[in-house]
């Protein structure tokens, strides 16, 4: 399935979100750089990290969100609360009581003689 797009986050605004080119990762001398350490999540379940410590002390870091994990989250509670509705009314739950309850007429419980 095709994604909706991502939702990134990275520290680096000259650079931008790093998503994967060692192109770029060159030095101006065209070495490729020397790392303390690496971190890497790859794109799975939706969700893309990657974390590199430069021997000079620089960092570049990325985390790249799929929207449909976004779309998921915040529709989740929505759908839920109409699905609780929707029973409610079915099967005659809270929602469907309070309604018959409001639009009954009091009732007298004095007897008259």
């Amino acid at each position: 399935m095709q994604g909706l797009g991502d939702l990134s986050f990275y520290n680096a605004g000259w650079y931008g979100p790093y998503t994967g080119s060692l192109i770029s990762l060159m030095t101006d001398e065209g070495e490729v750089p020397r790392f303390t350490y690496k971190k890497a999540f790859g794109r799975k379940w939706g969700v893309y990290y990657r974390d590199f410590l430069y021997e000079d002390g620089g960092r570049l870091w990325t985390l790249s969100i799929d929207l449909w994990w976004l779309v998921a989250v915040f529709a989740a509670p929505s759908a839920l609360w109409a699905l609780r509705r929707r029973r409610d009314l079915t099967r005659g739950g809270p929602a469907c009581k309070a309604g018959r309850r409001s639009r009954r007429k009091p009732v007298s419980t004095a007897r008259t003689m």
